[in-house]
C-alpha cells in the first residue's frame, strides 16, 4: 500500500502515478506545488484546480449591463467588460468565461481593439440579415480568444469559439467548441458590443 507523503492516507485512484506526483495524491501534489499562495479553500488560476472543477459556474457570470451570456445545454460563453481604454490605442478588456461539457476556463485579460469590435458588429448585422459571410472577433494577443459566427447550409447561425489560457506554470488550458445561436441572440450581442465601445 502506498501512502501519501503529505496527508498520510493511502493513494488509490492515482496509485500508478504515485512517483509522478512525488509520492502524493494528485490533490495533495497540486496543493503542495501548484496552488501557489492561494488559500487551499479557494480556486487558484490553474484550470485543473479542484475548486475550478466543482464550483457552480453560474457564480462566475453576473448578468448586468456590462455582461453578456450565451447559454446553451451544457455550454455557455460569458463576457464581462472590465476596462475601456480611450487614449493611445482604443480597446476593451473582458473577462471571458467558457464552459463546454464540464470543461471550464475563465480569463480576465482578454483585450479587443475597438476597430475589431466595430467590424465584428458590422459583419454580424449583415450576416443576420443576409445569412451570408461571417463575423469574426479575435483577441489582441494571438490565440487567446477567437469567435466566429457564420450561417450553415440550412441558414442556421453557428458560433465557433476558442479560449486559451496559460497559468503561472506555463500549462496551457484550451476549450474549442461550437454552438447554434438564434438571430435574436446575435442582435443582442451586437447591441452589447455597441454599448461597450460607445464611450471609447
Amino acid at each position: 500500500m502506498k501512502l501519501c507523503r503529505r496527508c498520510g492516507n493511502p493513494v488509490k485512484v492515482y496509485e500508478n502515478d504515485y512517483d509522478i506526483f512525488e509520492g502524493m495524491h494528485w490533490i495533495c501534489f497540486h496543493l503542495e506545488f501548484e496552488h501557489g499562495d492561494y488559500d487551499p479553500d479557494e480556486a487558484c488560476d490553474d484550470p485543473s484546480c479542484l475548486w475550478n472543477r466543482i464550483n457552480h459556474k453560474s457564480e462566475y457570470i453576473i448578468e448586468h449591463e456590462k455582461s453578456f451570456v450565451f447559454k446553451k445545454t451544457r455550454q455557455f460563453i460569458g463576457f464581462i467588460c472590465l476596462e475601456q481604454i480611450k487614449d493611445i490605442y482604443p480597446s476593451v478588456r473582458f473577462k471571458i468565461s467558457v464552459e463546454a461539457f464540464e470543461n471550464f476556463i475563465q480569463y480576465d485579460g482578454i483585450w479587443f481593439d475597438k476597430e475589431n469590435i466595430t467590424q465584428f458588429i458590422e459583419d454580424a448585422l449583415k450576416l443576420e440579415r443576409q445569412r451570408e459571410g461571417s463575423a469574426l472577433i479575435k483577441s489582441m494577443s494571438p490565440d487567446e480568444f477567437t469567435m466566429k459566427i457564420e450561417a450553415n447550409k440550412r441558414g442556421i447561425l453557428v458560433l465557433d469559439y476558442e479560449l486559451q489560457k496559460f497559468n503561472l506554470n506555463l500549462h496551457k488550458a484550451a476549450i474549442i467548441g461550437e454552438m447554434e445561436i438564434y438571430p435574436e441572440e446575435l442582435l443582442k450581442l451586437c447591441k452589447y458590443f455597441k454599448e461597450v465601445v460607445s464611450i471609447i
